[in-house]
């Protein structure tokens, strides 16, 4: 319960990760002393630091590999450790997240509640970015975590663009869940794909608000990504 309201992560792990060739769904892969890099995210999200936010955790698995990903997300837990739902997620990551809002909608999740959804793949998101996605959501309905660009971004047919409005996406983000579930059914019914959840929001005439994210927030997705 996070400020009375109930509070649901959707940690997006249905890929199979094909960009890391590794025979197996990337998020099974181990790093950082032997642990998984599904059940490092996971476990991000029920550290100490942010202990209590999470109400439940879904974990959206590749079809087939749910009961590895169960396995992998929830064994050694005490009584105290919030066990993640493993569900089957959907063709493409914006399937997955229907499928674990209509999961979330199924035994009534509040209206307005608040959903963080957060890929599978960023193992080493921070309790603070957590949080403040989490806050934000909670004060204006939608949030996206980002770092300012870095590089110098030139569009093919505008030439060079104002670094100093350019932010690099990163996740979670965050979301009243009616507003979020309204738009990615929207979405779904247009057969609009976005490049992430907050374009959804966006398409649906909500701007999320840009939470400071972090550098080291990376998504691994490529070979040279685990070094």
């Amino acid at each position: 319960m996070y400020k009375n309201r109930k509070t649901a992560v959707i940690i997006c792990a249905g890929g199979i990760g094909e960009r890391m060739d590794a025979g197996k769904p990337k998020q099974f892969i181990e790093i950082d002393g032997g642990n998984s890099i599904i059940r490092k995210t996971v476990d991000a999200f029920r550290s100490e630091a942010v202990r209590g936010l999470a109400d439940i955790i879904v974990v959206t698995a590749p079809s087939g590999f749910e009961e590895e990903t169960e396995k992998l997300v929830n064994d050694g837990g005490n009584e105290a450790f919030l066990r993640a739902e493993v569900i089957t997620g959907g063709k493409e990551r914006q399937d997955s997240v229907m499928n674990a809002l209509r999961y979330l909608d199924g035994f009534g999740f509040e209206d307005d509640g608040i959903v963080l959804i957060h890929d599978g793949a960023r193992p080493f998101v921070t309790a603070e970015t957590i949080r403040n996605v989490a806050e934000k959501a909670f004060d204006e309905g939608a949030a996206i975590a980002a770092v300012p660009v870095k590089d110098t971004i030139r569009d093919r047919d505008l030439g060079t663009l104002d670094r100093s409005r350019l932010y690099s996406v990163q996740t979670p983000q965050g979301f009243r869940f009616r507003l979020i579930y309204d738009a990615a059914r929207k979405a779904s019914e247009d057969g609009f794909t976005g490049t992430d959840d907050g374009s959804l929001a966006e398409r649906a005439g909500v701007m999320p608000v840009i939470v400071e994210g972090s550098y080291g927030n990376i998504k691994i997705t490529t070979p040279e990504d685990l070094k």
